[in-house]
């Protein structure tokens, strides 16, 4: 499956109506498959759009906005709790 690559920022732009220009959480997780993703948090479930991705290890300061996709990379126990009660 293809994903559209944009410029960082470019994705994060809303069309005239004020909805999100990125690509639905679904079609994301489906490109990058399964191993590789576990979804610990989706709140507003898997339609919604993403407009970055961010990757966060747990040395890192998390910094997330609606949208971003936050990819937690090596982080385990109470480390990860931090980092996604932090993001979300």
């Amino acid at each position: 499956m293809d994903v559209p690559s944009e410029p960082h920022g470019a994705s994060a732009a809303a069309d005239s109506a004020g909805e999100s220009t990125g690509i639905p959480l679904r079609r994301l997780l489906l490109a990058v498959g399964d191993p590789l993703v576990d979804v610990l948090a989706a709140p507003a479930g898997l339609d919604v759009r993403v407009d970055n991705v961010v990757i966060v290890d747990p040395e890192d300061e998390a910094e997330a906005f609606a949208g971003d996709l936050v990819l937690l990379i090596g982080a385990r126990g109470s480390a990860a709790r931090h980092l996604v009660r932090a993001a979300a």
